[in-house]
């Protein structure tokens, strides 16, 4: 009530000083407020290497410890003087065909030696690395190298098929054809490397997000924010003798987090292939096999993983949970499990380089975790909507600031004017609109609200819904088209189009369409057909009363197959709980009706349950159709088998083999007493 009265009694002294101010420009936080959030809250400032590059500062480990281990993927295993070597030739071979201080090349690759190879020889080359999935349909590729402008593409022999126009390959295997090229230290000085022409300014990598115009947007991130977050900072400590295990893709921004928190600071860092990150039994033996102590994870991807093996986790140190809102339930369960292990609440947005706010989570009984306070280098504030810091506990929107904050989007200065600017609470400093909802928390923590615009989270990834109508709506039989994300429970999130066209088309065609131009987890897995979308008084679409879309799937030819055997009812009724679709037929096809790799972990679960054997992860991909599952599982259930004929009676039996082994094993338990 006090803190009530001082905001009352702040406001009116503002009215009585200029009885002819306007509303938007009084602020209701006091003045002890707000120093405290300033000041206090605020307190993160500290000494890291702030005028190093991420190539300064991994030469500096190449030269302390080169024969430490850098990097591990399956049978390979390189020291950072092997690395560096690696490295060095890239490098060469780059500077060689021209890249050079701000220029940008594209880099294909997965979670591999080689992605990590290409990041660094593009770095030491003094360009920036364009990090692109191998998965994107041609047109988003040739638009984030047309949108960067990047005249070379980096990759593996195994991607070489991909071919953009007018964009020079460089084959990351075919370093042996240029043996002839010496490493670095032997070149003219002429030609070395740009890397010592590299500044904490300099742009390290371009990576595009989902952008609301129907196109993505390229951050352009440079070498301080990368090594403001790694360096000196407080979430986590990088220890020596740490090792991070990679589970973020490169076209996403945790990996900035494992490859340069590992790398640059002397650790060890290891990769395992997607579906072994998906597969809870693969991950953790990778875990105990690795003794892997530092492992970021999409809460989703955590949940799932809980939920099947809550004890996976135990070798993990530090583990940071991000990418969405988290689940107590599921955080309560890993601790009970996990007691060593120090889980993380880590929230940041790509444009302030992974993470802004961090928050160690100590109470297993909170409703809503809170998202933390600013991490080390970095600030944080909550603001009204014109601008104003909202006092403590009342909602507004977060900035974030410091030595994080990107130099902006690529090519769009619109949008970069929007969403950064110049700090109004420090000078010298900048600061990034993020566009959530959030408040603080007497503590110093901020507590997460929601989204202030159509941004959600799809499987950890951030996705704009107006991306997804505009590609919608650019089809030319199309009339109008609007997408909404709706919760079908346990945080299995779908997006679902609502569509106004001619009745020639079908959801079929509608994603095979979009399947060109957007990544698998934008394409919408419910689609309804409407004759008109519902507006508000204003004449915009009224999101609110667009129905509940039905769970079922819309056959073209009308025909719907029931399950036809008790494997086939079986597995209709986990499918029906898992996806939340009432009604599942025998040709129903898993992924159309709204699977997706974190759903079809959880169907794995189920069957084990319910038919006892083991499912791959990848069979559910090689066998998505209901009665093809249901015949490989109950192919997998079947064996030969005899009857065994009834004992003649009598007055003692001999033991059996087992009975045996379990006598032997009773034994041993009871120090020698024998049963």
């Amino acid at each position: 009530m006090d803190r009530l009265f001082e905001h009352y009694e702040h406001v009116l002294s503002q009215i009585s000083r200029n009885p002819n101010v306007r509303i938007r420009e009084i602020s209701i936080i006091t003045d002890n407020e707000s120093r405290k959030i300033r000041h206090q809250f605020n307190d993160t400032a500290g000494e890291y290497p702030r005028d190093q590059t991420i190539v300064q500062l991994f030469e500096r480990q190449a030269g302390r410890v080169p024969s430490h281990t850098a990097l591990v993927h399956k049978d390979v295993r390189m020291t950072y003087g092997e690395l560096n070597v690696k490295v060095n030739r890239l490098a060469s071979r780059l500077r060689r065909r021209g890249v050079g201080p701000g220029q940008i090349v594209g880099l294909i690759g997965d979670r591999t030696a080689e992605t990590v190879v290409g990041m660094l020889g593009i770095l030491k080359a003094g360009g920036a690395y364009l990090p692109i999935d191998p998965e994107y349909p041609a047109d988003r590729m040739e638009y984030m190298l047309y949108d960067s402008q990047a005249k070379w593409i980096v990759t593996p022999k195994c991607y070489e098929d991909i071919r953009v126009g007018g964009i020079e390959m460089i084959i990351l295997d075919e370093e042996e054809r240029e043996e002839d090229l010496p490493p670095i230290s032997q070149l003219p000085s002429d030609e070395l490397p740009a890397s010592n022409a590299l500044t904490p300014s300099s742009l390290a990598y371009v990576m595009y997000t989902s952008g609301s115009t129907g196109r993505p947007k390229g951050v352009m991130v440079q070498h301080r924010n990368v090594v403001r977050l790694v360096q000196n900072t407080n979430y986590v400590p990088f220890q020596q003798g740490d090792r991070i295990l990679q589970t973020g893709a490169p076209v996403f921004d945790a990996c900035t987090f494992e490859i340069w928190g590992a790398l640059l600071n002397g650790l060890e860092l290891y990769m395992i292939d997607k579906e072994s990150i998906l597969d809870a039994g693969q991950l953790g033996k990778a875990l105990r096999d690795y003794g892997i102590t530092t492992l970021w994870m999409t809460a989703p991807l955590f949940n799932q993983l809980a939920q099947q093996q809550p004890a996976l986790f135990r070798p993990v140190r530090h583990l940071i949970i991000g990418g969405d809102v988290l689940s107590p339930k599921h955080i309560q369960l890993v601790a009970e499990h996990c007691e060593k292990t120090t889980m993380i609440n880590g929230y940041g947005p790509t444009e302030n380089t992974t993470f802004s706010t961090c928050h160690t989570i100590r109470s297993y009984e909170e409703t809503n975790i809170p998202i933390g306070g600013p991490i080390a280098h970095s600030t944080v504030y909550v603001v009204d909507m014109y601008g104003h810091l909202s006092p403590i506990g009342v909602p507004g929107e977060l900035w974030v600031g410091g030595d994080g904050v990107a130099l902006g989007y690529i090519n769009n200065e619109a949008l970069t004017s929007e969403k950064f600017m110049n700090n109004p609470f420090a000078d010298g400093d900048r600061i990034y609109r993020t566009g959530d909802a959030v408040r603080w928390l007497p503590d110093g923590a901020v507590e997460f609200i929601g989204r202030l615009d159509q941004q959600v989270k799809i499987r950890g990834f951030r996705v704009e819904i107006g991306e997804i109508e505009t590609r919608i709506q650019l089809h030319e039989g199309v009339k109008e088209a609007a997408v909404k994300i709706w919760d079908k429970g346990e945080s299995n999130k779908s997006l679902c189009a609502y569509v106004v066209c001619g009745d020639s088309l079908s959801a079929a065609d509608l994603k095979e369409y979009l399947s060109r131009s957007i990544p698998d987890y934008m394409i919408p897995t419910n689609w309804t057909f409407m004759d008109q979308l519902p507006l508000n008084p204003n004449g915009k679409v009224h999101r609110q009363a667009l129905p509940e879309p039905e769970w079922s799937i819309t056959y073209n030819d009308g025909t719907f197959v029931e399950p036809r055997n008790e494997s086939e009812q079986k597995l209709a009724e986990i499918w029906s709980s898992i996806l939340a679709v009432s009604t599942i037929g025998a040709y129903d096809h898993f992924f159309d009706l709204g699977g997706h790799s974190l759903t079809a972990l959880k169907l794995i679960t189920e069957v084990k349950k319910q038919f006892q054997i083991q499912l791959p992860l990848q069979d559910v991909f090689n066998t998505p159709v209901l009665s093809d599952m249901a015949a490989l599982i109950s192919g997998n259930e079947e064996t030969d088998y005899s009857a065994i004929e009834p004992a003649p009676a009598a007055e003692f039996y001999p033991v059996s083999s087992s009975q045996k082994k379990t006598v032997y094993f009773k034994w041993n338990g009871r120090n020698g007493y024998r049963i």
